[in-house]
């Protein structure tokens, strides 16, 4: 499938959207599908994916139109030596590498610095081409990255102005496999307003860049309605639910242990694990689970699943517990999907969970618990009485309601967007 041409230029602004692979129906298509369809509503759209985005493409909706140059054009191998000399050349970089003290000298760590300066070079050459012949009224990167950087960098040297969200990875040091975002100082400053997707994300970032706390505010995602008022078991089975990817920061493991630990310590429950989701540590987690024929019997693992049929499962089948144990978070969408449908909600207190997982809602775990304190919880979630289970039940929906609902989210962050596009643009540097 080819570029939807963008077309001539209608009388509402016009925002180039940087994203990793959307609108491909995977990674982002859950987080983006929702909120894109409504700034349809309010602006002419451009999609800028940062990786070919070609299979599987969500069909776009009238005033969006895709721009897959940025995909194409990074990936030549002309372009990634220029970009490698650029960033050999730019300050920034051993700036960079300094500030990781002697580890600065290792090659591991002084490759993976020249190779984000090289993204950022890379993404500003192709973004100060494309804005200069291009009637853009603000660009938007989904993600406080490298390629956002480059993006507004870009757009600041030809007076644009430009907006990120910042999720987890961009925003807490121990998501990064170096121990240390590099350029994150630099990134954050050079948009005009920065969104993090959890009050969390927003008092690390302000707290790191006193300088820009001012541009810094919170925007929380949002979820669509359940496809359904949501069940609870009513045949003494206690259903535990989880969904991620199967990736090290997840922690399914330790899920897993918990759940081997409920079993042994509570032989008489009876209950049942489904997990959606795949990946690296899959097949470990189904190693430990098969430590126990009996509980191995009452496992599920369907995979990963298209993001709307996730939403059915959580609304359509009786789900008694919701459970996310990852060792860092931006704010998990999932939480926010499984509220909605009224699961109550299990979660460690790292990132922005604690915003969702309030009173009455669930319960939050330390943020680096024990298999034991895991089953102690779920098997305290096991034995409430009904009618405290369908007080939190619909407490996780009233938080929903108030907080994550994408109707009320996007129309505000469509309020921020058109404050940014209708503004006088800042002289070109």
């Amino acid at each position: 499938m080819g570029d939807r041409p963008e077309g001539r230029r209608s009388s509402r602004p016009r925002i180039a959207l940087l994203t990793h692979t959307f609108p491909e129906q995977t990674g982002e298509f859950a987080f983006l599908a929702p909120e894109i369809s409504r700034l349809a509503n309010a602006f002419d759209v451009v999609l800028i994916p940062s990786q070919v985005a070609r299979t599987n493409l969500w069909p776009l909706p009238p005033g969006v139109s895709l721009q897959s140059g940025l995909s194409e054009y990074r990936t030549r191998w002309s372009v990634r030596l220029a970009s490698l000399f650029r960033a050999l050349g730019f300050p920034s970089t051993y700036r960079e590498m300094l500030a990781f003290g002697w580890r600065g000298l290792s090659p591991r760590v002084a490759a993976t610095v020249v190779a984000r300066a090289s993204r950022i070079m890379r993404a500003r050459q192709w973004f100060r081409r494309y804005l200069s012949r291009t009637d853009v009224d603000a660009v938007y990167s989904w993600w406080a990255d490298g390629f956002g950087y480059g993006m507004a960098w870009a757009a600041s040297d030809l007076g644009i102005h430009s907006v990120a969200r910042a999720h987890g990875y961009e925003v807490f040091d121990e998501q990064d496999r170096l121990g240390r975002i590099p350029f994150q100082q630099k990134t954050i400053s050079s948009f005009d307003l920065v969104f993090p997707v959890s009050q969390a994300g927003a008092s690390i970032l302000s707290h790191k860049f006193p300088t820009s706390a001012e541009r810094i505010h919170v925007r929380y995602l949002g979820v669509e309605p359940a496809p359904g008022d949501g069940l609870r078991s009513a045949d003494g089975v206690f259903r535990i639910l989880s969904c991620s990817s199967c990736i090290e920061v997840k922690r399914v493991e330790l899920l897993a242990s918990g759940i081997l630990e409920l079993a042994r310590e509570h032989p008489q429950l009876r209950f049942q694990w489904t997990h959606i989701g795949d990946g690296p540590t899959l097949q470990f987690v189904r190693d430990l689970m098969h430590s126990s024929r009996v509980v191995y019997e009452r496992c599920y693992f369907p995979g990963a699943l298209p993001p709307l049929m996730v939403r059915e499962w959580m609304a359509e089948r009786p789900y008694d517990v919701f459970v996310n144990v990852s060792s860092s978070e931006g704010l998990p969408v999932t939480l926010m999907e499984a509220a909605s449908s009224g699961i109550p909600l299990v979660a460690t207190d790292v990132g922005g969970n604690s915003e969702i997982v309030q009173d009455q809602v669930g319960y939050l775990l330390p943020p680096d618990p024990t298999p034991r304190q895991l089953a102690d919880v779920l098997s305290e979630l096991s034995l409430l009485h009904p009618e405290d289970v369908q007080t939190m039940s619909l407490s996780a929906k009233q938080v929903w309601a108030n907080q994550f609902s994408a109707d009320s989210n996007y129309e505000r962050f469509i309020h921020d967007l058109r404050s940014v596009s209708d503004s006088v643009p800042n002289p070109p540097r």
